[in-house]
């Protein structure tokens, strides 16, 4: 006998289907005819993960999960995929924000306010703020340094330009992280020169958990 699919009476829902970092998920299966077996297969990698009627599962990994469920009752079986069904997003920190600019003489002095962390799980980790200039918003910005305060005091920050360009990154790590993401990007470029504005997410793609936000000294 082949298989037989109800699609009004052969369903299941999640609980949560979006989420940050980790997400427990509990499945509930809403098929109306009479069940004796399940099978949930939380990644659809053909291994089946969990024989429960109403399981919960921990997603801990970043990533777009498509989830399958087989039910069995006597003499039929059959299977419902559900593709892209639950979203595991990485927590990003967002930009700093009231970012202002002070000339001094001839110092550049940098202020924002603190990134707001409340969803981030710090364990060891500290959050660094890095600091990058640039001549031109469409030229790779350097790396210029790194605080864990909210204000950078540039000692001669004034040259014979009419225009200068800053960037100021959130980064949350340890110190070795911070270290080797600073020797991995030593210059980035956050601009599309189609768009000719300032893309972010040309940097978000970098590395993990970071926020941005450019400023122009004029």
């Amino acid at each position: 006998m082949g298989a037989f699919y109800y699609p009004h009476l052969f369903d299941f829902v999640a609980d949560k289907m979006f989420g940050y970092d980790s997400l427990a998920v509990t499945f509930t299966d809403l098929s109306e005819c009479e069940v004796t077996n399940w099978s949930w297969d939380f990644e659809n990698d053909g291994v089946y993960d969990s024989f429960s009627e109403t399981p919960t599962h921990v997603f801990s990994e970043a990533g777009v999960y498509d989830v399958k469920m087989k039910i069995e009752r006597s003499g039929w079986a059959d299977s419902l995929i559900k593709e892209n069904y639950i979203v595991i997003q990485e927590s990003q920190l967002p930009p700093p924000s009231g970012v202002s600019i002070e000339i001094d003489g001839t110092d550049v002095i940098l202020e924002w306010s603190a990134i707001d962390t409340s969803r981030i799980v710090f364990h060891r980790n500290n959050l660094y703020y890095l600091i990058y200039d640039s001549d031109s918003p469409y030229d790779d910005f350097n790396y210029l340094s790194t605080t864990q305060d909210t204000t950078l005091v540039i000692d001669g920050g004034i040259e014979k330009k009419e225009k200068h360009f800053y960037c100021v990154i959130g980064f949350v790590g340890d110190l070795e992280s911070l270290r080797n993401f600073v020797r991995s990007n030593k210059t980035i470029k956050i601009v599309n020169k189609k768009q000719g504005a300032f893309n972010e997410n040309t940097l978000f793609n970098m590395a993990p958990r970071r926020g941005i936000e450019p400023l122009l000294q004029e």
